[in-house]
């Protein structure tokens, strides 16, 4: 029989983002903890849009036994021909990801076009989707599904009593006296043992 996985889709708060905060980061724990094996269909920077593609991907790869994690990320992120981008008052984040053709486009784009009630309201179709449908049809074939958001919790029509990281993050490092700005500075938000490690904790929300 083979062995089953524990499944990561999101975006930086699902993800160890770089392979020297491999050692510290949370889904570590979880698999561990498991005695399952690690699939990341995360990415740093990943927009919701992005995620919803991994999870249409894959979902039929995801078999019973399996464990899910999914961090859903904040509707400012917008997707691209199979990339995701955030743009903000500095300008673009992954922009490595675009020529710089594509980037004078997307400028264009936001200037002209970018409303944020339209994503909004196209973010809150894809988490009800992905809470509503993708889900409950994993759950019915024994899959494990834990999820949260990553960054904010807007106030539409979604799962309100799911978590927030980032609060999280902030409450329990005041709580230890350590300053959550570094922390949240850290690959995978969650810190190490410069500025305080949290990783520990989040994991055995999951997992005790």
């Amino acid at each position: 029989m083979s062995k089953n996985n524990v499944w990561f889709f999101g975006d930086s708060f699902c993800n160890p983002c770089r392979p020297e905060y491999e050692e510290f980061w949370w889904g570590n724990y979880i698999t561990k903890a498991l005695g399952q094996d690690k699939i990341l269909k995360s990415k740093g920077g990943a927009s919701i849009q992005g995620t919803m593609v991994s999870l249409q991907q894959n979902k039929d790869l995801i078999k019973s036994g399996d464990t899910v994690f999914i961090a859903y990320t904040s509707p400012y992120r917008a997707y691209f021909d199979g990339k995701s981008v955030i743009h903000d008052s500095n300008g673009f984040v992954n922009e490595q990801f675009f020529t710089q053709g594509e980037l004078n486009a997307l400028k264009m784009f936001y200037v002209h076009l970018y409303t944020f009630d339209d994503y909004l309201n196209l973010f809150t179709w894809i988490v009800q989707n992905i809470q509503q449908i993708i889900i409950p049809k994993l759950e019915a074939r024994g899959v494990k599904v834990n999820h949260f958001y990553s960054i904010e919790k807007p106030d539409v029509d979604i799962d309100q009593t799911l978590l927030v990281a980032e609060d999280w993050i902030i409450n329990l490092a005041e709580s230890k006296d350590f300053k959550p700005e570094p922390i949240l500075q850290t690959p995978g938000h969650f810190g190490n043992n410069v500025v305080g490690d949290l990783n520990k904790e989040w994991a055995e929300l999951w997992v005790k």
